[in-house]
């Protein structure tokens, strides 16, 4: 198994098989990444695709990170940086805050770091990637996630302006 390698102790591992179930194989966004398999396929080719892709996948499994996403997005239309404080402060305007909130960030964030969808240049805070979309396909995936997270908006109408989409311009 893969995740042998990277994780160290039983109980690691099988909470990395866990998530990466729950990420990949009993995510919502399966089918439709099935539908255009080789087009998918083709789009992880490229770093920035690739990360939108990941994003989407992660968003869309854990209506938290989604959560997350939502919030920076909204910041970094009108900021460069945002602070770990000020998410945290925001997503617990959500959920309320106790320390499960911080715990979660620090699960959540790291994916998105490394995937490339979110730096952090200094510890604490959040910066915006110049992501630059090379596919349709990693565009209607993460359109999908979106529409995925809120399920009675009308998808004949358009969003892109809803902070989510913030990572794409």
């Amino acid at each position: 198994m893969l995740a042998e390698g990277e994780f160290q102790g039983e109980n690691r591992l099988k909470k990395a098989v866990s998530e990466l179930g729950k990420v990949v194989e009993r995510n919502a966004l399966l089918p439709f990444l099935v539908e255009h398999k080789q087009q998918v396929i083709e789009a992880m080719q490229h770093v920035c695709d690739k990360a939108i892709i990941i994003a989407a996948l992660y968003n869309t499994a854990f209506r938290f990170s989604y959560e997350e996403v939502t919030i920076l997005g909204k910041y970094f239309h009108v900021q460069d940086k945002v602070p770990r404080s000020l998410l945290e402060e925001r997503v617990s305007e959500i959920y309320g805050f106790n320390k499960s909130i911080s715990n979660a960030i620090d699960y959540s964030m790291p994916t998105l770091i490394e995937a490339g969808f979110i730096n952090r240049p200094e510890a604490g805070v959040y910066e915006k990637p110049n992501l630059s979309i090379k596919t349709e396909i990693s565009l209607a995936i993460y359109k999908e996630s979106f529409y995925l997270n809120n399920p009675l908006l009308d998808r004949q109408q358009e969003y892109e302006d809803a902070p989510y989409f913030e990572f794409l311009k």
